[in-house]
């Protein structure tokens, strides 16, 4: 996420500016899910899983020079520092039902279908001070997503020996979106500077990866037991759209300039799964 431009004043460097961006830090998340063989149906089953993630960043920047993105345009302003807070909480669910198929000895087929539901809520807020405002401006910034839609995928395990395998799976999803976008401009004194509120209605292409390793094993003859460890992606076509204000001189000089972009989450994922 950018919050400001910081531009060079050294003549040497006339028109050379660097973009100024929220560092995302790396935070752990959860997911749960609870499964079940279909009776009268060999090697189907229906899962059930909840994907929570929350994640947070923080940085500023102070100069002689700074643009705030984040702010109208009335005076063109110009700020000394420039202090942004992103925060980013992630919630899905999907509903899958899969079959396994096992081809020879060594290799396993599973491919599924099923729906999922998505709910991510974005958050920026950049205090901007300094320079030629004459207080300081808080930009607040939300982006609240909700999705629903289906999904098919397939995961195959490759056996090798003494229960550990390669495990990998790929889902592609077409999710029915809705963004509900807002951005305001509040000065010091709480006086509202601008505001934009937003509805986007589009469709949402997902992709979901993950390669890696498991171990697995048999214990009191019914119980069994996996451990997996490996790294995850999933990447949202369209999954940031906000507004921009660029209000120039008066009401009437307004133009909101809309903006889109892509989501992607990926880290390290490490579970455990019990079947009995």
């Amino acid at each position: 996420m950018p919050y400001a431009i910081n531009n060079h004043i050294d003549q040497a460097e006339l028109g050379v500016a660097d973009i100024e961006r929220v560092k995302v830090d790396t935070q752990s998340g959860v997911r749960l899910g609870i499964g079940t063989l279909l009776p009268c149906f060999d090697c189907w089953y229906l899962l059930a899983e909840w994907t929570h993630l929350n994640s947070s960043g923080k940085d500023s920047q102070s100069g002689s020079d700074l643009t705030p993105i984040w702010s109208d345009k009335v005076g063109n302003p110009i700020v000394s520092r420039a202090a942004a807070e992103y925060q980013f909480k992630l919630n899905i669910a999907d509903f899958t039902l899969a079959k396994s198929y096992c081809v020879r000895n060594k290799l396993e087929l599973r491919p599924s279908v099923g729906i999922r539901g998505t709910w991510i809520d974005q958050d920026l807020d950049v205090l901007y001070s300094g320079g030629n405002l004459s207080e300081p401006l808080l930009s607040k910034n939300s982006i609240d997503y909700k999705g629903w839609g289906i999904r098919t995928g397939l995961t195959t395990t490759w056996n090798l020996c003494n229960g550990f395998s390669f495990l990998g799976w790929s889902h592609v999803d077409i999710l029915w979106s809705r963004f509900d976008v807002e951005q305001k401009g509040l000065q010091q004194s709480g006086e509202l500077r601008s505001a934009i509120s937003d509805t986007i209605c589009t469709m949402t292409p997902v992709l979901e990866l993950f390669f890696g390793i498991a171990w697995e094993q048999m214990f009191c003859g019914c119980t069994r037991v996996q451990a997996r460890f490996g790294w995850e992606e999933q990447y949202f076509f369209n999954g940031v759209q906000f507004n921009q204000n660029t209000l120039t001189a008066g009401i009437d000089d307004r133009n909101i300039v809309h903006q889109l972009g892509g989501l992607g989450i990926g880290g390290l994922t490490a579970g455990v799964s019990i079947g009995f």
